[in-house]
């Protein structure tokens, strides 16, 4: 008796202070009726990321929600080197002179280094979200070059 007693008082207490004996179905959260187990932290973040996807499928330029945003890295130098991206994603490309290469990154604060063989000859750092920046006369949405 006394264990129903405290799953009642449980229940009743849930469901007065946090409304989570709705469990928050996908339907109620649609509708904005979404309690369940997450905190306004959590709700509040799904719904920012909601909007990043709307901007991304809205975007001028090539992006896509899962690859994330269009950028090229471009060697405009006499030499070859090594391009490494550091972030979020990390990625490397070795291009030649003249040489460029197109690529999604998903967003967020990123870091690159130059190299030529094994010796560093540049670095700096980039950020990777909805701008829209225009390189060559191109809208991409993050660029990284070499022009030495």
């Amino acid at each position: 008796m006394k264990k129903l007693a405290l799953i009642l008082l449980t229940g009743i207490i849930c469901f007065g202070f946090t409304g989570c004996a709705s469990f928050g179905e996908k339907k109620d959260y649609n509708e904005g009726d979404w309690y369940g187990l997450a905190g306004p932290d959590t709700v509040a973040r799904i719904e920012q990321d909601k909007l990043a996807l709307e901007k991304l499928r809205k975007s001028d330029i090539v992006s896509d929600p899962v690859l994330g945003y269009k950028g090229v890295v471009k060697n405009f130098s006499t030499n070859r080197y090594t391009f490494k991206l550091i972030g979020p994603e990390t990625k490397s490309y070795f291009l030649s002179p003249g040489e460029k290469t197109e690529d999604y990154l998903i967003p967020g604060d990123y870091a690159f280094t130059i190299k030529k063989g094994g010796k560093k000859v540049g670095w700096g750092s980039f950020k990777v979200g909805p701008q829209i920046q225009v390189f060559e006369n191109i809208n991409y949405h993050w660029f990284v070059y070499a022009d030495q």
